[in-house]
């Protein structure tokens, strides 16, 4: 709508800032379920490789004793 008084004539306008007024308390947004499961699955997928990187340190471990013990067995001429 147009108001035709005010056709040709300066008008200014100012930002008024609100004093105080009713502040409601900040809440924080909840993740949607489609979130929780993708930060689920990154933390899920971390732990899975440190899982498997132990579990290959371990195998590698136990591969170096059993060639130990091979080397052993084979000095000593014994039976296996």
């Amino acid at each position: 709508m147009k108001n035709k008084n005010l056709v040709g004539d300066i008008v200014e306008v100012e930002k008024v800032k609100s004093k105080g007024g009713i502040k409601g308390p900040t809440v924080k947004k909840q993740k949607s379920t489609k979130e929780l499961l993708i930060e689920f699955m990154k933390e899920q997928r971390a732990f899975n490789k440190f899982v498997i990187q132990k579990f290959d340190n371990i195998d590698q471990r136990l591969n170096r004793i059993e060639n130990r013990l091979d080397n052993i067995v084979k000095l000593n001429n014994l039976k296996e």
